[in-house]
């Protein structure tokens, strides 16, 4: 019987079946996840893999921060995802760091929930997601990104009506570009100036 990393590999003669585990594993770097393929009694482990769903992740909030930045701000990406994957930090004409920030909640699909007449776009919202961003003082943005179309649709979700509480409908004719980015901004500072 050899070991590799904490896994038992056993050789076999007869025949077996293709079977998938998955086993967890403590190094330095904490605890992770691995997957092991038995194919005809030899153990191999596979290394982990990047899905579609992960790649047009990426690609969503890629696209979202282009935007941001074109407009002239920065983006933060949030790693532990609790309700935001962006958070933006503005700047006046001048480039000073104004206060506030903005946070962005990013949906992707390749195939978005599009209307019939695709002129909406629907996308489901978690409750406590949805209590938590209405209660924030400054600007949280929903955007849906579309995969397939490299297009990104918004809304500012202070803005939609409180009986939207499990699914927001984001017009199609609300482009995600520099120009929204420069709205979400002016709204920013508008909660700013109610703040004082």
């Amino acid at each position: 019987m050899n070991s590799f990393r904490g896994v038992s590999r056993v050789a076999t003669r007869e025949p077996v079946p293709c079977l998938e585990t998955t086993f967890y594993s403590h190094d330095a770097g904490g605890v992770f996840a691995c997957s092991v393929a038995r194919y005809n009694g030899s153990v191999s482990i596979l290394s982990k893999q990047r899905t579609r769903e992960h790649i047009i992740a990426d690609l969503s909030v890629n696209h979202a921060e282009r935007q941001f930045l074109l407009a002239g701000y920065t983006g933060v990406r949030i790693i532990a995802d609790y309700g935001y994957d962006i958070t933006i930090t503005t700047f006046d004409d001048l480039g000073h760091i104004e206060p506030g920030v903005i946070q962005v909640q990013m949906k992707s699909s390749d195939s978005p929930d599009y209307s019939q007449a695709g002129d909406f776009v629907t996308v489901r919202v978690n409750e406590r997601d949805n209590i938590a961003w209405r209660e924030e003082l400054y600007p949280v943005v929903l955007i849906v990104y579309d995969a397939a179309k490299d297009v990104a649709f918004y809304i500012h979700y202070q803005t939609v009506p409180q009986s939207s509480r499990r699914s927001v409908r984001i017009p199609t004719s609300s482009h995600f570009d520099a120009n929204a980015a420069r709205q979400l901004r002016d709204a920013k500072t508008a909660a700013q100036k109610g703040r004082n």
